[in-house]
C-alpha cells in the first residue's frame, strides 16, 4: 500500500483558515447588497484608503503578509466583468492573508489577466499590494467598492484598479474578505 502524505492545513492560533483560502479551486463569492450586511461589515466595505493602513490604525500594529497562492486561477463571470476582460482570457491570482500577531484578520484575492500586472503581483512576495496601488499615480481605482459574500458566509468587497502608463492600460481586481478576528475587534 502506497501512502501519500496528507496536506497539513494552514492553521492560526484560533482556527484553520477557510478551505477556499488554501485551495483556489474551491473559491466562490458573489456580489451582494451592502444593506444586507451589519454595521461592522459596512464599516470595512466603506474604507476608501488602503485596507492595510486601516487595519494598522485599527490594531495599532502593521499587519504581516502571508502569501497562500500565487498562480493561475479560475474566475467567476462577475470577476471578468469587473476586470473588463473576456471570460476566455488567461487569469492569474494572488491569495494572501494579513495577520496581526500571526492571527489572520483579512484575506485578499488579487486577480488579473495582464502579464505585466501578474509580474508586479509575483514580485511583491511579502509586501502589501497597497504600497503599489496607493503610492503610484499610475494606479487608479475605477470601480466603487462592491460588497461580496463567499459560500461560507464571509463578507468582503471588490474594487477594480487600472494601471495606465500612457502607452498601455491594464486592470486588476482586488477582493478583500473580512475574517472573524477583524469583525470581532470592530464591535
Amino acid at each position: 500500500m502506497v501512502r501519500t502524505p496528507m496536506r497539513t492545513p494552514v492553521t492560526t492560533n484560533t482556527a484553520p483558515l477557510p478551505p477556499w483560502l488554501q485551495q483556489p479551486g474551491l473559491f466562490s463569492a458573489r456580489p451582494v447588497n451592502a444593506a444586507d450586511a451589519d454595521s461592522a461589515v459596512r464599516r470595512w466595505v466603506d474604507v476608501t484608503d488602503s485596507m492595510t493602513s486601516a487595519i494598522a490604525r485599527h490594531f495599532g500594529d502593521d499587519p504581516a503578509v502571508r502569501v497562500l497562492h500565487s498562480g493561475s486561477a479560475e474566475l467567476h463571470a462577475w470577476e471578468h466583468q469587473l476586470l473588463q476582460n473576456a471570460a476566455t482570457a488567461t487569469t492569474f491570482a494572488r491569495h494572501i492573508v494579513l495577520c496581526i500577531d500571526t492571527r489572520p484578520v483579512l484575506a485578499a484575492r488579487s486577480v488579473t489577466c495582464s502579464i505585466l500586472v501578474q509580474q508586479e503581483l509575483t514580485a511583491l512576495r511579502e509586501t502589501p499590494l497597497a504600497r503599489r496601488l496607493f503610492e503610484s499615480d499610475l494606479w487608479q481605482r475605477y470601480t466603487p467598492a462592491q460588497p461580496l459574500l463567499t459560500g461560507d458566509g464571509t463578507y468582503g468587497r471588490a474594487c477594480g484598479w487600472r494601471y495606465d502608463n500612457g502607452n498601455s492600460t491594464h486592470t486588476l481586481l482586488v477582493e478583500e474578505y473580512f475574517l472573524p478576528p477583524l469583525l470581532a475587534a470592530t464591535g
